[in-house]
């Protein structure tokens, strides 16, 4: 697998790999790819260094591209536009000159939209995760893949400073994990309240000055045995957004 930097690493696959496709992508083995294929992979490092692929999904077919990175802005309650701060891509069509600058995504009508969550139960969660136009916003970390290439143009940002404002149009989207840290509050069985810090990226991006965050039975706990009042901890998992509020689901909680 090939890096839009030019980085490249081999990926062990076994019978416990799972496949999926989006944007009208089949995939069941590996016998089903093809060199310029743009693929998500989730995959464990192994003691010996090497790294076996969990999940493989076949997001777009080759010379499209595809942009993963926080979202910023959106335009519309169903969205129509978004803008976003690129921090990988990969694709014949990504330009690496958009990487760490922002971009503006046009949401397709036929837009599909996923979870990158194979191998992670939400069953039992007392809220509904959603992701689709009308359940993303900023803050959120996605890949956006588009089946054209980008294109380039300039824009200025805050501070008079310039800005190498690309575009694209994404035919989907999927959603990724993304990680924030912070206070434990108001601690329970199931989750508890993410206090964050005042001066935090997604504080000052959203506005939110804290998040509910949800546990599972596959949630792994490093450095501690269950959270309580008062803990400072990293969280790894998913960010929900429905009707102006965010929900946090867990996949790994660390003690700071």
């Amino acid at each position: 697998m090939g890096t839009l930097q030019g980085m490249s690493m081999s990926l062990a696959t076994g019978s416990n790999t799972q496949y999926q496709g989006m944007n009208g992508q089949t995939i069941s083995n590996m016998g089903m790819m093809s060199n310029g294929q743009i693929m998500t992979v989730n995959a464990t490092l192994q003691p010996g260094g090497t790294w076996t692929a969990n999940s493989v999904t076949a997001m777009m077919g080759s010379g499209g591209a595809m942009s993963i990175g926080m979202i910023t802005a959106t335009t519309g309650s169903s969205v129509t536009q978004l803008t976003m701060f690129p921090d990988n891509g990969i694709g014949a069509g990504m330009m690496a000159s958009l990487l760490a600058n922002g971009m503006t995504v046009n949401v397709g009508g036929t837009a599909t939209y996923g979870i990158d969550d194979v191998g992670v139960s939400m069953s039992g969660l007392p809220i509904t995760p959603q992701f689709d136009a009308s359940h993303m916003a900023a803050g959120q970390n996605i890949a956006a893949v588009g089946s054209g290439a980008m294109s380039s143009g300039g824009g200025m940002m805050g501070g008079g400073g310039f800005m190498n404002m690309g575009s694209m149009t994404a035919a989907g989207f999927e959603l990724e994990p993304q990680g924030l840290s912070g206070t434990v509050a108001s601690a329970s069985g199931s989750g508890f309240t993410l206090s964050l810090p005042s001066d935090s990226a997604f504080t000052l991006l959203t506005g939110a000055t804290s998040v509910p965050v949800y546990q599972t039975a596959q949630t792994q706990m490093k450095g501690l045995t269950a959270v309580a009042n008062g803990q400072n901890v990293a969280v790894y998992g998913y960010l929900f957004y429905n009707a102006g509020s965010y929900n946090f689901v867990a996949m790994q909680i660390t003690a700071m």
